[in-house]
This record gives C-alpha cells, sequence and structure tokens, in this order.
C-alpha cells in the first residue's frame, strides 16, 4: 500500500488503493443531506446544505480516505517492524522509541498549528494499535 497525497484545496485524493466508488457514493449522498436552519425561528425548518458546505464536506471524507489508508500501511510497516524485532531477538515493545514518536508528532504539531496535547494523545493510541500488530 502506497501513502496518500491529499490536497484540500483541489479536493484530490491520489492513492495506489482507495476504493473511488465509495468515496463518489458518499460524496453523492452528502449533496442529498438536509440540515436545520438555525437561523430561524421554526424548530423544524430546513434547507438544502449549502455548495460550498458540501464540497468542504466531500473534501473531508477525502481526507478521511487518505487517513484511513495510511493508517492501514502503517499497521503493516508495525507488523513488519514486530517481525524483524523477534528474528532479531529485540523487545517488541519499546518505550524509549514510543516517547520520541510522541515528542517528535507533538513538535511537528505545534509547527502546523495544531494542538500539541490532543496530537500526543491521538499518537498514543496510534502506538497502541501499533503495538498490538508487533505482539500478534
Amino acid at each position: 500500500m502506497r501513502a496518500a497525497r491529499v490536497s484540500v484545496l483541489t479536493r484530490e485524493v491520489v492513492t495506489s488503493d482507495v476504493a473511488t466508488s465509495a468515496v463518489a457514493t458518499s460524496a453523492a449522498a452528502a449533496r442529498d443531506v438536509t440540515t436545520r436552519d438555525v437561523t430561524t425561528r421554526a424548530p423544524h425548518a430546513s434547507r438544502v446544505v449549502p455548495d460550498e458546505l458540501t464540497k468542504l464536506r466531500d473534501a473531508i471524507e477525502q481526507v478521511d480516505d487518505a487517513l484511513i489508508t495510511l493508517l492501514a500501511e502503517r499497521q503493516s510497516l508495525a507488523k513488519r517492524v514486530g517481525a524483524t524485532k523477534r528474528a532479531a531477538g529485540l523487545a517488541v515493545v519499546d518505550p524509549a522509541r514510543e516517547a520520541g514518536v510522541v515528542r517528535r508528532a507533538a513538535e511537528r504539531a505545534r509547527c502546523v498549528g495544531l494542538p500539541p496535547d490532543a496530537v500526543r494523545e491521538l499518537f498514543r493510541r496510534l502506538i497502541a494499535l501499533s503495538r498490538e500488530q508487533q505482539l500478534g
């Protein structure tokens, strides 16, 4: 599986294994969604979602699809790391390495304007998933 390249501005996702029909289906479904109009006083007033909102939601779905593809690739690599560690007689769990990955992610998050604490939490969960792959 190859890494995905995502461009939110052009709403383009390039991967080798992303199912484009799923993206097309979800994008078509998003166009049919209605939402409550909170600017009116009528409790059940609804309107068609504006085109711009639909486009933005479609772009988010494409980014989500790319993230899932990248997570699957990360898991595959983690499984290979575990096999390599076992073959070399190394411990599968490496707390120092895990802490370094979390620190690096938090620093990268800070550089791009994301909240470091939230990214730390996310990466701790990613590491836990990877550890499961390595041990399994």
